[in-house]
């Protein structure tokens, strides 16, 4: 065959149907995208998520993955955590190839540790993506509030804005990050559909009344450290009856604080009688003695994940005689089948005597138990358990609860 005829015959890519390429780097995205600029869109073209954990990069890194982010317009998850990288600049850019069509399917952003954004350029991003978006993610973002949040998410799904500053917001806003998302002096409910809430040492929450405008959409709350709220309010959490997760405790720096939260004990029977969906409860600095642990096994017999550190601590709002003792959690052990982590962490009257209340009849399911700061054997209760037959991990260190969901 002449040289003629070979070149006659040959094919390039762009005789060959988008799809057919498009086809072709489903099986190896990490190889084709090197070949050509062709097959690099194609590629970008079919990415649906973007995620990074890293936090350091090294500039070429950083500028490949803008360019990647850039490039990838039919992304639904955005997740540049921990990416010091991500800045206003950025931001700005991405707005621009919203507004010019792009980035339609684009729905989860998580963007948390981001400190090079600012309110301003975030609120204008949520308001391009709009009725969009399902979930922002501003988790320990230093220069962001509430304010980022404009009146165009109507349905947001899930929020996280832990750690947000204490700084003076628009007057016109107000001054309470509940009021401005689920009640506003126009009644204006910004997200109605909101299913998880994360509200972690918000110095903005002053105030839970207004909870009642998404109580029955609401299933994950996350207030902790939020030490602003009036003790009489914990009560309006009672009336979020489809609550699946709740954490009310206190956590800083590696302990738990001794300073924390006692949302008093009607509210307290109030919630554990009215929220039956739990699977995960933190209430540590609350005393639970063996009346609130009968209550927990009689109505939570859906936990999975139970936080009661420093149950009967002297805070300085008050003092509690409910203490956590022996008696009380052998029967939540033994009265709830599905509890796979529990902290007692720095409840003192536990006693050695504990594990010699230990039977098989200790559910399987339990992975997990903490007894930092506790009168117990740590290698012993290993051990007891072992000689049940129960592959369950003692430690002697605080767990965060409100950590472990995500």
């Amino acid at each position: 065959m002449t040289k003629r005829k070979r070149e006659d015959k040959s094919t390039s890519l762009s005789d060959i149907n988008e799809g057919v390429l498009r086809y072709l780097c489903c099986f190896c995205p990490q190889e084709t995208i090197l070949l050509n600029k062709c097959f690099y869109n194609i590629v970008a073209g079919l990415r649906r998520r973007i995620s990074t954990s890293k936090g350091n990069l090294s500039s070429h890194a950083n500028t490949s993955l803008a360019a990647a982010i850039l490039s990838s317009r039919n992304i639904t998850h955005l997740n540049i955590s921990n990416w010091q990288g991500w800045n206003d600049a950025l931001v700005t850019r991405l707005i621009g190839l919203i507004k010019n069509g792009h980035y339609k399917r684009l729905a989860h952003l998580y963007m948390r540790n981001c400190n090079g954004i600012s309110n301003d350029k975030i609120r204008a991003l949520v308001a391009c993506i709009g009725p969009s978006l399902k979930t922002l993610d501003l988790f320990n973002c230093k220069g962001i509030t509430f304010y980022s949040i404009p009146p165009h998410v109507k349905n947001l799904e899930t929020l996280c804005l832990g750690n947000i500053k204490s700084v003076a917001c628009p007057q016109k806003e107000g001054t309470d990050v509940l009021q401005y998302l689920f009640g506003n002096d126009h009644g204006i409910v910004i997200a109605p559909k909101i299913k998880n809430l994360t509200l972690h040492k918000c110095p903005h929450l002053k105030s839970l009344s207004h909870l009642k405008a998404v109580a029955t959409s609401l299933k994950l709350l996350d207030i902790t450290n939020c030490d602003a709220v009036p003790l009489d309010h914990f009560r309006i959490i009672a009336t979020c009856r489809n609550l699946q997760e709740l954490y009310l405790g206190t956590f800083i720096y590696g302990l738990h604080a001794q300073i924390g939260i006692d949302v008093g004990t009607t509210a307290l029977i109030d919630i554990i009688e009215n929220c039956t969906k739990l699977r995960a409860l933190d209430i540590s600095n609350n005393g639970v003695d063996e009346t609130i642990a009968e209550l927990i096994v009689s109505k939570l017999q859906n936990l999975q994940r139970l936080g009661l550190a420093n149950s009967g601590y002297f805070t300085m709002k008050c003092y509690t005689c409910r203490t956590l003792n022996n008696a009380a959690l052998v029967k939540l052990l033994y009265g709830l089948p599905k509890l796979e982590i529990l902290d007692v962490s720095n409840c003192w009257r536990l006693t050695s005597r504990l594990s010699s209340h230990f039977t098989s009849s200790i559910p399987d399911t339990l992975q997990l138990l903490s007894v930092y700061q506790c009168s117990l054997d740590v290698t012993g209760l290993s051990c007891s358990f072992l000689h049940l037959g129960k592959n369950v991990r003692v430690i002697a260190q605080p767990l965060n609860l409100a950590l472990l969901k995500h």
